[in-house]
């Protein structure tokens, strides 16, 4: 928006589901190639850590993340009006989304309510 990028995608032959839903499955395929590549490569293969489960299930949760995480951030994008408003709706609505996920604070010491 602060670069004049949206006015000539808004004047191109696409609606803006199109944009969106093309930022979204391009931003999720390298992201899911690229971590499915370094856990094969770097984890299993350099590190030769092993591995108790399933891969397979394991990529499956990381396109639901993925593409969750890169919705929501359309999202934010798409009401900030600048990119500093932007960097600030991400702490406010992403890192407490982090932090009671239970990736980064085990469930086990977190308060019953939550």
């Amino acid at each position: 928006r602060e670069h004049g990028t949206i006015e000539h995608l808004l004047v191109m032959p696409v609606t803006p589901f199109e944009i969106m839903t093309s930022k979204i499955w391009s931003m999720s395929i390298v992201v899911l190639v690229a971590s499915g590549l370094a856990l094969v490569f770097v984890i299993q293969g350099l590190l030769s850590v092993p591995i108790n489960g399933s891969i397979a299930l394991f990529m499956v949760g990381a396109a639901l993340d993925i593409v969750a995480m890169t919705c929501m951030g359309i999202f934010l994008a798409t009401i900030a009006g600048s990119m500093p408003q932007f960097g600030l709706l991400l702490m406010m609505v992403l890192l407490p989304l982090q932090v009671l996920s239970g990736g980064v604070t085990p469930r086990e010491s977190m308060p019953l309510a939550i």
